[in-house]
């Protein structure tokens, strides 16, 4: 019978030894200051159980120990699973969306399967809104596929006793996410004294939106504990999890946090029945020290990790031994292989496909050249029109130096192309030339040229402008000032005149002599030049 009380560590002060139930667990701390990746190493070895661990971020300085084991992913096309992958890749949630999804789902068997149905509702669809709608999944679910199939997954889940780690660094979120979830499934399902670390809480398993982890991991920490199934979740920010999940964790271990609103968050997550520590317990804690909470009990302890004798670790906790002493002597795993990202070659298909996809930018670019061109400083035309001498011709050209950008950007030697940097190229460009609406841009791949005409205005010191202008001269704007503070100023000046000073400020603004800094008012230009000639 594996132990229902694992070994923790031993409390700070007294070095009294400290364990905590076997159950399903929140670790929360600051990232590299608290020690949480040690810490749940540590009770892994001396839990006697089962686990699997993921890595998912690199950098990741511990879980070196255990087994690797290939990544396990089953493939689901349900519907409810596809919602849960377009709204962890949109990372927002699904709102009448679900409809078209049900529609793409049905009779598929895989995620392939579904992205041609979404391929023929979109060919066959009558409405613009459900062309538009298809065309979106269509371009979210090419991120997942592609890289799906050619994901080297095993045909089953072999997990050792001990520490067993998938290491998902090669692959993006969206597959780390299907692999986790897979994962889950699949212990619940089939395994009995598994425990599971969900990293990164807050991205797994996030309020208020689904990803596919999210209903495994609800499903596994209400059914589990039966079959001795847990989850021990990893965050430095609890207040971004699911709230279902925190309050079914009966164990939390709270290491230090001293930004106020992380601590404040990280506290108020603790389910009520579990006692709380005090904010300046928690601002106060040292490298592996934890403050473990479990019932009615709190108990400041240090975390024995799994590579420190007894002796050395209880003498930390009662400080005979610099917790600094014992890092410096911590074992430096070696680096972990970061395998290279996955590629896939390109067929013609994909060719096609992202030929039909550039000539789709280049009719949206087409489109923004001509919004531009009718907000042009241009005179009306004889028929209410605007004319469009200067801006058409310099606005194709623009876009023919965007078209050879792209075309830099386009794969060499049969690689997959990317075309979600091909478009953000695009769409940073139309923004740039949007946002500067009177300026001349250029667009290379590298630079940006940006002709600007200096502006000279003439202002009459008896004016409520002038006065303004003054005050600027003298750097009262040199920190932003509220309207109502200028006009006080003008006010003990002597100025007897009718208070338009928000509308000038806004004058001024709009001539990029100063900027509106939201709720603190305006602030002159950095590097603007006023001169005050006297007559």
């Amino acid at each position: 019978m594996k132990p229902t009380l694992i070994p923790l560590g031993f409390e700070v002060g007294s070095g009294e030894p400290v364990s905590v139930p076997l159950g399903h667990m929140a670790v929360t701390g600051q990232t590299q200051l608290s020690g949480k990746t040690t810490a749940l190493e540590a009770l892994i070895t001396r839990s006697e159980l089962r686990a699997v661990a993921f890595i998912t971020k690199r950098g990741e300085g511990s879980f070196t120990t255990g087994r690797e084991v290939a990544p396990f992913f089953q493939e689901r096309a349900d519907w409810e699973f596809v919602e849960a992958i377009l709204e962890s890749t949109m990372k927002q949630r699904m709102r009448f969306e679900r409809a078209w999804v049900v529609r793409a789902a049905k009779g598929a068997k895989t995620l392939a399967d579904v992205r041609e149905n979404v391929r023929g509702l979109m060919t066959g669809a009558k409405r613009s809104m459900d062309q538009d709608i298809y065309m979106l999944l269509g371009e979210y679910l090419d991120k997942v596929v592609p890289l799906i199939a050619r994901l080297p997954k095993s045909p089953r889940l072999d997990l050792q006793p001990g520490l067993n780690v998938m290491n998902l660094l090669p692959f993006p979120e969206e597959l780390q996410m299907l692999v986790v979830a897979s994962t889950l499934r699949q212990i619940h399902a089939d395994e009995e004294g598994v425990v599971t670390l969900v990293p990164e809480a807050w991205k797994f398993a996030p309020q208020g939106r689904k990803t596919p982890v999210k209903p495994e991991a609800e499903k596994l920490i209400r059914e589990g504990a039966g079959l001795r199934n847990f989850i021990w979740i990893d965050s430095q920010d609890m207040a971004g999890v699911e709230k279902l999940i925190l309050r079914a964790c009966s164990v939390w271990l709270v290491g230090v946090q001293r930004e106020a609103n992380e601590l404040k968050r990280a506290l108020d997550a603790i389910p009520a029945g579990v006692k709380k520590p005090k904010p300046a317990e928690v601002a106060q804690l040292d490298v592996g020290q934890f403050i473990a909470c479990f019932g009615r009990s709190i108990h400041p302890t240090y975390v024995q990790p799994a590579w420190l004798d007894e002796s050395t670790a209880r003498s930390v906790a009662r400080g005979a031994v610099p917790v600094g002493n014992v890092q410096m002597r911590k074992p430096q795993p070696s680096a972990r292989e970061e395998p290279a990202p996955m590629t896939t070659e390109a067929t013609p298909a994909d060719m096609a496909g992202l030929q039909e996809r550039l000539d789709n930018l280049t009719a949206v670019l087409l489109r923004v050249a001509t919004a531009l061109e009718r907000g042009a400083a241009a005179p009306p035309s004889a028929s209410g029109g605007r004319a469009a001498g200067k801006a058409s011709s310099a606005l194709p050209a623009n876009l023919d130096e965007l078209a050879r950008a792209v075309a830099e950007r386009l794969p060499k030697g049969g690689e997959s192309p990317d075309v979600d940097a091909i478009t953000r190229t695009v769409l940073e460009r139309v923004a740039l030339a949007a946002s500067e609406g009177k300026l001349k841009v250029k667009v290379t791949e590298h630079e940006i040229e940006v002709s600007q005409k200096r502006e000279i205005i003439k202002l009459d010191g008896s004016t409520l402008p002038g006065r303004i202008a003054m005050l600027l001269a003298e750097g009262f704007f040199d920190s932003p000032k509220g309207h109502r503070s200028v006009w006080d100023e003008v006010q003990r000046r002597g100025f007897k005149g009718s208070n338009n000073v928000q509308r000038e400020l806004e004058k001024l603004a709009e001539r990029g002599f100063l900027t509106k800094e939201t709720g603190q008012g305006f602030r002159a230009v950095e590097g603007m030049k006023v001169n005050i000639i006297e007559e």
